[in-house]
């Protein structure tokens, strides 16, 4: 891991997309990055190990599964929101496999929809139940909502790219402990973010419950994909401190795939997705290319606990998040987002002590 430098965006102190793009630092980073070529770990690097990426039958979840395969991973759960799914993505990574890579590595077809947080739980249920270890969880499983669609009470970007994905996180977290116990190793558990939290104008930290301001239909806007993003990097700063007061061995982290050709942005306004995507297909990386930040964030080491890493590298996160509103906010997100799955699922907090 190189060396922690001073981000263009961290400079940011107002939170929108004219600001942003008005700004030469912002242009400067953006065309760093995205013809950065993001390197790998070694090959042979996740030999033994046992990895579960969700999000998996297409874009970048797809492709990091091929990395990892390529990588000497012993056993890879391919995770997607239906078995059909998770079986062709499958088949598409084995396609391009040596012989001798396509048999080292177990692959196997789980399904998990996001959407439904019963499904997260048999999830969580089948993990701690099938696996003997667990050394990665890459928490790609994510979705950018054009429309306002309720998922278990919450709008849909809220419950996948939040609610669901933590809950996931803590259900796996007694199996990534007794790995590190077991193996002598630290797992690593990484959730996909974005800099789009850069620009989140998170008007849902004024009201008294964020969670219950996030349920309301009327304030649906191009904002909450920001704000999904914002909340997942506060939370995952909460739970690394929680983790390292208890002396918990495992690294939690999340990371920024930049600008990447995939369907995320698919359900967006017509005008808006077209418009989205001629800036990927001009600018954008491909998605293996892409996938490659998730492979290093997956890989990484404890100095990237509770960090936002781009392009492979320790990057600040923006001057909101480490703002006493930020961390006032950030405190809050954590109690509410506890709050919510301990009603969900009681005493998943006690996976934390």
């Amino acid at each position: 891991m190189a060396n922690r430098r001073q981000h263009p965006l961290s400079v940011f102190t107002e939170t929108n997309y004219l600001h942003a793009f008005a700004n030469p630092g912002y242009i400067t980073h953006l065309f760093w990055a995205q013809w950065q070529t993001v390197p790998l770990p070694e090959p042979g690097f996740f030999a033994d190990q046992t990895i579960i990426v969700t999000g998996a039958n297409v874009g970048l979840g797809l492709e990091a599964v091929r990395h990892f395969a390529r990588l000497g991973a012993t056993r890879v759960i391919v995770a997607c929101r239906s078995v059909e799914k998770a079986e062709a993505a499958v088949a598409n990574v084995r396609q391009s496999l040596t012989p001798e890579q396509d048999a080292a590595c177990k692959f196997e077809a789980w399904d998990v929809d996001l959407g439904s947080f019963a499904s997260v739980a048999a999830f969580g249920r089948r993990a701690a139940a099938e696996l003997d270890r667990l050394d990665a969880v890459v928490e790609n499983a994510g979705i950018a909502a054009g429309d306002y669609t309720p998922l278990e009470g919450y709008e849909s970007s809220i419950t996948v790219n939040v609610l669901s994905t933590f809950y996931m996180g803590l259900l796996l977290l007694p199996l990534l402990r007794r790995t590190a116990t077991q193996y002598n190793v630290r797992p690593r558990l990484t959730f996909i973010s974005s800099d789009a939290h850069f620009f989140a104008r998170f008007a849902e930290q004024y009201e008294p419950s964020i969670f219950d301001a996030l349920k309301d239909p009327s304030t649906m806007s191009h904002d909450r994909y920001n704000v999904s993003k914002l909340l997942e990097i506060l939370a995952v700063r909460e739970l690394a401190g929680i983790l390292d007061k208890n002396n918990v061995p495992v690294t939690v982290n999340t990371v920024n795939p930049g600008l990447c050709r995939t369907q995320l942005f698919r359900s967006l306004p017509f005008g808006i997705r077209h418009l989205v995507h001629g800036v990927l297909y001009t600018v954008g990386r491909t998605a293996s290319m892409g996938a490659r930040t998730l492979v290093s964030a997956a890989a990484a080491g404890p100095e990237t606990h509770g960090q936002y890493l781009d392009t492979t590298e320790v990057w600040p996160v923006s001057t909101y998040v480490t703002s006493e509103a930020g961390n006032k906010a950030q405190r809050r997100v954590w109690a509410e987002m506890l709050d919510i799955l301990d009603a969900v699922h009681p005493d998943i907090s006690k996976n934390i002590e």
